[in-house]
């Protein structure tokens, strides 16, 4: 008479509901996590990846995601021959939107402006307009660039606010105060007229 001792090895079980939000363009880390089987666990997505992330054996999901979407990845862990999947939501956003340029400078009067206006985050795909306030006379700002143009016509100060709206809907503002002051002096003559000893 023998006795046959057999191990039961307990099925792995992933723990992790959620993932964390990732952002285009920033570094994004997440780990998977899960309990029972033999202690060590061997990670998989069978649905793959977004661009710019991958997924180590270790269950570390790292990378520095490209493009804004929200995806259902499915995720397997393999311990001692025994396989659990559980199937996650990701969502990839764009960077929070803000207007970079912080100041503009003194505007000579009269003379041609092209000062372009600059944003970050968003999708890039940024509209311009000025939400509040005037533009010194004489100078417009293009909307799809953000570019500040024209020749101001009057001196003093303007105070405006500035509005950027990129395609994913996001909106940021930011006020400035701008002088036109009186441009440089140019001297027209390009000679003087001949001098006469002690005359």
């Amino acid at each position: 008479l023998s006795l046959v001792v057999q191990q039961v090895n307990n099925p792995p079980v992933i723990q992790t509901d959620s993932l964390r939000q990732a952002t285009v363009g920033l570094l994004y880390t997440d780990t998977l996590m899960a309990t029972s089987g033999s202690g060590f666990y061997e990670w998989s997505s069978t649905t793959g990846t977004p661009p710019g992330l991958a997924l180590s054996v270790g269950g570390v999901l790292s990378g520095v995601p490209v493009a804004a979407d929200t995806v259902g990845l499915t995720f397997s862990v393999s311990s001692g021959g025994l396989t659990d999947t559980r199937t996650l939501t990701l969502r990839i956003d764009w960077d929070t939107l803000s207007v970079a340029t912080t100041a503009i400078a003194d505007i000579p009067f009269g003379n041609l402006l092209s000062d372009t206006l600059m944003a970050s985050g968003g999708d890039g795909d940024n509209t311009w307009s000025v939400s509040a306030g005037t533009l010194p006379p004489g100078i417009i700002l293009e909307d799809s660039t953000g570019v500040l143009t024209g020749s101001a016509t009057a001196l003093g100060t303007s105070a405006f606010t500035v509005m950027v709206e990129s395609g994913d809907g996001q909106m940021a503002t930011r006020p400035f105060t701008v002088e036109v002051v009186p441009g440089p002096v140019n001297i027209l003559n390009d000679s003087l007229p001949q001098g006469k000893l002690n005359v």
